[in-house]
């Protein structure tokens, strides 16, 4: 472990952790495949009176398994109801998501025989680029370098739940009418979005006023940032929404899809977008494409940020203050 993770082989125990009375488990990770095996250490956990608190990131696959595979939906299905049955606290990454999680265990009748608290912390946005990752392409550096026209971008994994599909009709329905404003898409290929990636990369404005930074660098997407107009969030669902963070880092401003968690996250750092309003969204691109540095920075710098310190000294005071 320690190897995989660059420590020193003597910071990271590879031999059994012993239990003791009182211990806190903190399952922090997404192990939905994994959370079974852990049945018999969360037994023991609770024979010495220890506590077990989970992380849910967001309910994605059992509120929308249209996004997501089919198996995908079934081992989270599993994995939710072990979290319930064996926790003590689920430890959502944002209100949002911990009222989403209230809603529908009340919905599904999902008790369990233990109190169950409900809480959510914030996460933080300040990772330190790494220094063997300071590559910068020649075709990102020049799209960065134009300064003629308005760049928009959009950050995350190209999947149908995040709205890249959306977001290119409007900017082609845009062009259509002469605009000069440039759409960056930087991320990777998802899944299920083979038509999108066609459409994508052969696009006829691809390198012109389309371009796609693919598995960017830590250099390449600050340089993104460093360069938008605004930052493009039009995702359906989230638990979260860490790129209007990363954003509102860079005083980037933030054109959202006016969904709860993007309401919670960004507040009045951002212009909202009713889901489905092409007409709406090409109008917010319009308005931000005429805004000057000055006021976009005074945009995004209504965005709270916290440090990832910051993120964990929350995350333990929550966790102080429910079990001492």
């Amino acid at each position: 472990a320690a190897r995989l993770l660059g420590h020193p082989a003597d910071a990271v125990p590879d031999g059994a952790i012993d239990i003791h009375p009182g211990d806190l488990l903190f399952m922090i990770d997404s192990s939905w495949e994994q959370y079974p095996d852990f049945a018999p250490v969360f037994e023991s956990v609770r024979r010495l009176g220890g506590r077990i608190v989970t992380v849910v990131y967001d309910l994605i696959p059992l509120r929308m398994p249209q996004f997501c595979s089919a198996g995908l939906v079934a081992v989270f299905q599993r994995w939710f109801g072990l979290a319930v049955r064996h926790s003590d606290m689920l430890l959502c990454i944002s209100g949002a998501v911990r009222d989403d999680v209230a809603a529908y265990l009340d919905a599904h009748g999902m008790r369990p025989a233990h109190p169950l608290r409900l809480e959510y912390w914030r996460l933080g946005a300040d990772i330190v680029p790494d220094s063997a990752d300071q590559a910068i392409r020649p075709e990102v550096a020049a799209m960065a370098a134009d300064t003629s026209s308005p760049l928009f971008l959009m950050v995350g994994t190209i999947e149908p739940r995040k709205g890249h599909t959306a977001v290119l009709d409007a900017f082609d329905a845009l062009w259509a009418e002469g605009s000069t404003a440039r759409l960056c898409l930087a991320g990777k290929e998802g899944w299920e979005v083979d038509e999108l990636m066609r459409r994508i990369r052969q696009h006829p404005e691809m390198g012109r006023r389309l371009f796609f930074v693919e598995r960017f660098t830590d250099a390449e997407i600050n340089l993104c940032y460093s360069r938008a107009q605004a930052l493009l969030a039009a995702s359906v669902a989230e638990g979260y929404g860490l790129p209007i963070v990363e954003a509102a880092q860079h005083r980037v401003p933030v054109i959202a899809s006016d969904i709860a968690v993007f309401r919670e996250v960004a507040g009045a750092g951002a212009a909202y977008f009713p889901l489905g309003d092409q007409q709406a969204l090409m109008d917010l691109v319009r308005r931000f494409g005429g805004l000057g540095l000055s006021e976009r920075q005074a945009m995004a710098d209504l965005v709270e940020v916290l440090s990832w310190r910051d993120s964990a000294r929350q995350a333990w005071q929550r966790l102080a203050t429910a079990f001492s």
